[in-house]
């Protein structure tokens, strides 16, 4: 992409508005051929000045979308509904994701529109920018710490990633708290307990080991697209930081690292309760981690808990993270009978082959995605020879139907809620 800058202004009053804009991180980019009429009305109008926050606007888009409106719209409704749907955003659902690559080729934003790349360029960047966001909305200050920690998968590239999210943050002048391989919602939860304001975890969740990805928290919160603290505002530091101005050479913040597995295994076990150990008995569990973040601590768990489990995990080496296992390979799955049963996954194997043993048939399965912050529960019927599975949204169902009638609860006065993410008939369901 190519600064609209660069682009010939015959007047130069589009050329120094745009400049006096961008020192306020409100960039507008693209090249090639636009309509003059919608060109004229876009960068004529004091949108960009009103908008209350950084932002990155496609240009182009912004003219093709002018143009589309038609004239039954007032011009400052469609120079409002151009730019706002003009807005650049590098952040998927969760963060940004993209497949390997150790060495940037042009640059990272390019890299990655371009052949999906996620490079080391583009962490340390994008870790200086959000380091940046909460910087200049002194939501933090210099010195700070900022808590990361990763899902195992950058073990195969000798954790190079990582060691760029901590360049990111100590470049900004963060102190970086590396809490190393853990669940993401480990780094939250230790953003709240111990105070600290950002967070980022190194993750590509249920995807591929050959692709990587980073999420961000504020407070111990998600990031959502809008708001001076959200995506857009994000993806406009990422492209002044690659383009504009670049990250000093060396970084200020000195990074710290801890083992938080302990506190992890006890914290863990507090949510699940005491009744957890003697309803586990007489139930075997196959216990599945997709070769993930979750490898060491939910075993721990559960020999802590006496169950009687079994794991159907590899090592995590990284390069085997959600390999043939994991909520991926189930995803999308209702149910399996035992005519039909897909033997290549080994959980499902391992749940049919424990629960055609079993007198009972009271075998589970536990299935979570790499960075351990999904999770399905699967239960085999000896009645049907067939595995039900249950996902995050329905599992969560079923928990609050259970904790309303345990704790005699009006169901009037609570809320039930999903994300946009969520199975569309969950909340139907709860309704």
């Amino acid at each position: 992409m190519i600064d609209i800058t660069c682009f010939n202004d015959s007047t130069g009053e589009f050329k120094e508005k745009l400049k006096a804009l961008r020192k306020q991180k409100k960039i507008v980019i693209g090249n090639g051929s636009m309509d003059e009429k919608a060109l004229t009305a876009l960068l004529s109008s004091d949108w960009l000045e009103k908008y209350p926050t950084a932002v990155l606007i496609d240009l182009p888009k912004a003219a093709s979308l002018y143009c589309s409106l038609g004239n039954d719209e007032k011009s400052t409704s469609k120079v409002d509904t151009a730019f706002t749907m003009a807005r650049v955003n590098y952040m998927g659902t969760d963060g940004v994701r993209g497949k390997v690559v150790t060495e940037t080729k042009d640059n990272f934003i390019t890299d990655l529109l371009k052949d999906n790349a996620f490079t080391p360029d583009l962490v340390e960047i994008a870790s200086f920018a959000f380091a940046h966001v909460l910087l200049d909305s002194n939501y933090i200050q210099t010195g700070d710490t900022a808590v990361i920690g990763n899902d195992g998968r950058d073990l195969a590239y000798d954790f190079l990633l990582n060691n760029h999210v901590r360049s990111g943050f100590s470049k900004a002048g963060l102190d970086v708290l590396d809490l190393g391989i853990v669940p993401t919602a480990v780094i939250p939860w230790n953003n709240l307990k111990l105070g600290h304001y950002a967070g980022a975890c190194l993750t590509a969740s249920h995807n591929p080991s050959n692709q990587n990805g980073i999420k961000f928290f504020i407070d111990g919160k998600k990031l959502v697209p809008e708001g001076e603290l959200g995506d857009y505002v994000l993806s406009a530091y990422m492209y002044y930081y690659c383009f504009i101005e670049k990250l000093p050479s060396v970084g200020s913040g000195k990074i710290h690292e801890q083992n938080t597995e302990v506190d992890t295994i006890k914290w863990m076990e507090g949510i699940l309760g005491d009744d957890m150990k003697p309803a586990l008995q007489g139930l075997t569990l196959i216990f599945d981690s997709a070769n993930g973040a979750t490898d060491i601590v939910g075993r721990k768990i559960l020999d802590n808990l006496k169950a009687n489990y079994i794991c159907v995990n590899e090592k995590c080496t990284g390069a085997n993270i959600n390999r043939n296992v994991g909520v991926a390979e189930i995803e999308g799955t209702e149910y399996y009978a035992g005519k039909e049963y897909d033997a290549h996954i080994p959980t499902v194997k391992k749940i049919f082959d424990e629960g055609r043993k079993s007198k009972a048939g009271s075998v589970y399965g536990i299935a979570l995605d790499g960075d351990g912050d999904r999770g399905f529960l699967l239960f085999y019927s000896k009645k049907d020879d067939g595995i039900f599975v249950l996902d995050g949204d329905k599992c969560g169902y079923i928990l609050a139907q259970y904790l309303l009638r345990k704790k005699e609860l009006n169901p009037k006065d609570f809320w039930f809620l999903s994300t946009i993410e969520s199975d569309i008939m969950t909340a139907s369901a709860a309704e």
